[in-house]
């Protein structure tokens, strides 16, 4: 059964860590919880964003140099991927998600809803689907299955967030943040986008 998806307008990159490509992809995760600076000038304007996450160029590459050999973080497999003959090639090594190119993105995410609120107006339910499950006595992040479970959702989203984003200090409890419903699709955005890649 094939699946319609409208054309794309608007999109901007999205970096994931390695943990959250799994639960994205099989739909654990359906909400983003991003400070919302991460979301650009504007957010509301926005129909999609691709993903970008970690990956590997390989040592061994193919002979066309119309494609590269990498290995993505989410999965640790190798995959052979177009490249464009004009561009160079990278040189192998490991590569974080923020030097992710577009043409190597894997993941789509069609943004549903979106609304800009602080960490006291989230839901329970977006918390839960934005990376935590419950465990017994408390809240757990996805990714940390030894980390001590949090007794309130709202701090363990709020500390999701900052090890996802590196934020030293912590969440304020009245920055902005964007809360991003999604569905994931299992394609780079060229496949679907109009004019924007």
């Amino acid at each position: 059964m094939s699946m319609i998806i409208p054309p794309v307008r608007t999109t901007r990159p999205i970096s994931l860590v390695p943990h959250h490509i799994d639960p994205v992809s099989d739909g654990r995760m359906r909400h983003l919880v991003v400070p919302a600076a991460v979301m650009g000038d504007r957010p509301m304007d926005l129909e999609s964003l691709w993903v970008r996450e970690g990956f590997t160029i390989n040592d061994r590459q193919p002979a066309q140099r119309a494609e590269i050999s990498i290995r993505y973080a989410g999965d640790g497999r190798s995959y052979r991927r177009p490249w464009p003959r004009a561009i160079p090639r990278l040189s192998s090594g490991v590569r974080d998600a923020g030097q992710m190119p577009v043409t190597l993105s894997r993941i789509t995410l069609l943004i549903e809803t979106l609304r800009v609120c602080n960490i006291g107006d989230l839901t329970e339910d977006e918390a839960m689907t934005a990376g935590l499950y419950y465990e017994g006595d408390g809240y757990s992040v996805i990714g940390y299955p030894f980390l001590r479970p949090f007794t309130d959702y709202r701090e363990a989203l709020a500390w999701m967030i900052a090890q996802v984003h590196s934020l030293t200090t912590g969440i304020d409890p009245v920055e902005p943040l964007a809360v991003v419903g999604f569905r994931a699709l299992a394609r780079n955005i060229s496949q679907i986008a109009v004019g924007c890649v």
